[in-house]
């Protein structure tokens, strides 16, 4: 199925929402198949959606979702890429399901295209995974998110799922990773609490997601071609991917926090991009290698009351690359990468009810020498990260952010500001948010955005939750 829609040219925002919505009618009758298809896979004819319990003992506890659509037009046209604007449409759903005694399942299917550009459709099952649990340990089994970072914008110790690529430059997407996860929930005293373990087996390489083609995130140009699904790939033993991980609570006459201990070995999350065929040299793929990682995170709040408005974090990993068996490229050597930050909480501003955060973070690298930086840029080796977000406290639940990432190195930054509030006069799930993007990217070759420029942008979000 493809949608074919008229590109927009510099319109009004709200004529993009006019117009999407439009759009939006004639393409549902076509999804409704697609989701149809979708959860006869992924719900068995034992589970009954409803409060009852069928005959397997099967019942839905809790079903939730939301539906999201965010105009954005780009201020600069790329030349030769066919999506200066986006009309992208985000439609998720929560199952969570009661299996039986000490069995629960999760489902989460999602729908994701551009209304503009035909080639950005997906319908996936985002998650879907079942747990079994006793007292003192439970198995998951299936496809799972979730987040281990702790910093704002750049976390070294998150290794676990992929990020799309694809659509956002700050804000990317967890992706599902399929695999087994046990995990044992340990004793606790006055000092360490809720202390927990858990080992993880992924079996199944998956690619990171990068934009298709000539879109605009795409990392091709006039006369470079980006190839998603033609790079070097692990397989076998080496497609695996195994890591633990250790969680708990830390408390102490001088501060409290929570506290973890990573350790991981299999496929690096972020591949190389290199030229893969030597005889086509206008072709570029990603290629994927190893990565032992040992990492530690904490973030805590002092128990001294001058500093008790602060909360210190810090991520910190050592990275060891090593290259799959017949790669066609070297990998950089060992190095240490690591993000070191506060956030600070102030009330009642400019009324009784607001809050105003404050972050500030370094994100940095050891061990990394001039030649290597060149030969493999990396983001967020030499940045510095701030963001001011307000909470108005209002019944409309009224926000204002702003965020910025300097990268000292190349003297390229970034700026973001987000209005957000709830639309309460029309339904009290409806939200609404409008934000500026500013990049200025610069020409060095290790700069994360010299090969994506001009993305200033402007957008629009409206989401519903149900």
């Amino acid at each position: 199925m493809r949608l074919k829609v008229r590109p927009l040219k510099y319109t009004l925002l709200a004529g993009v929402v006019v117009f999407t919505f439009s759009g939006i009618n004639g393409y549902a009758q076509s999804s409704d198949d697609l989701f149809s298809d979708l959860l006869e896979e992924t719900v068995s004819d034992d589970i009954v959606i409803d409060d009852t319990v069928s005959t397997s003992g099967a019942s839905l506890q809790a079903f939730s979702g939301y539906a999201e659509l965010s105009p954005r037009i780009f201020l600069n046209d790329r030349n030769g890429y066919h999506n200066d604007e986006q009309v992208l449409l985000t439609t998720e759903f929560e199952f969570d399901v009661s299996l039986g005694q000490n069995t629960t399942g999760y489902i989460r299917p999602r729908l994701f295209l551009d209304l503009i550009d035909s080639d950005l459709q997906r319908l996936e099952l985002f998650e879907g995974y079942i747990t079994y649990q006793q007292t003192h340990w439970d198995l998951r089994v299936g496809q799972f998110v979730e987040n281990w970072g702790i910093a704002d914008t750049f976390n070294p110790i998150d290794v676990l799922n992929r990020r799309d690529l694809s659509t956002q430059l700050l804000d990317t997407t967890r992706l599902g990773e399929v695999g087994v996860r046990a995990r044992w929930l340990l004793d606790g005293n006055g000092m360490i609490g809720e202390p927990t373990l858990a080992f993880y087996v992924l079996p199944w390489f998956q690619r990171t997601r990068f934009a298709l083609g000539r879109q605009r995130l795409g990392l091709g140009s006039e006369t470079i071609t980006f190839k998603e699904k033609q790079g070097f790939e692990p397989d076998g033993d080496e497609a695996y991917l195994y890591a633990l991980r250790y969680q708990s609570t830390l408390n102490t006459s001088l501060f409290n926090a929570d506290i973890q201990l990573v350790a991981s070995r299999g496929t690096d999350r972020n591949p190389l991009i290199r030229p893969f065929n030597a005889d086509i040299a206008d072709t570029l793929a990603p290629v994927y290698f190893g990565n032992r990682i040992l990492g530690a995170g904490i973030r805590a709040v002092s128990n001294i009351e001058k500093l008790a408005a602060f909360t210190f974090k810090l991520e910190i990993a050592q990275n060891n690359p090593y290259e799959f068996e017949q790669s066609p490229v070297a990998v950089m050597d060992d190095y240490l990468a690591y993000v070191a930050g506060f956030d600070w909480d102030t009330y009642n501003l400019l009324n009784n009810q607001d809050q105003l955060t404050f972050t500030l973070e370094y994100a940095g690298e050891s061990g990394v020498s001039q030649a290597q930086s060149e030969a493999f840029p990396r983001p967020f080796s030499d940045d510095l990260i701030t963001r001011l977000f307000w909470q108005s406290g209002d019944f409309a639940r009224s926000s204002v952010e702003l965020r910025g990432v300097y990268d000292q190195e190349n003297d390229e930054h970034i700026i973001e500001a987000t209005f957000g509030r709830s639309l309460i006069q029309w339904h009290q799930d409806l939200k609404l948010a409008l934000s500026v993007l500013y990049i200025a990217s610069s020409s060095e070759p290790t700069a994360t955005f010299s090969q994506l420029p001009d993305n200033t942008s402007l957008a629009m979000t409206l989401r519903f939750d149900f």
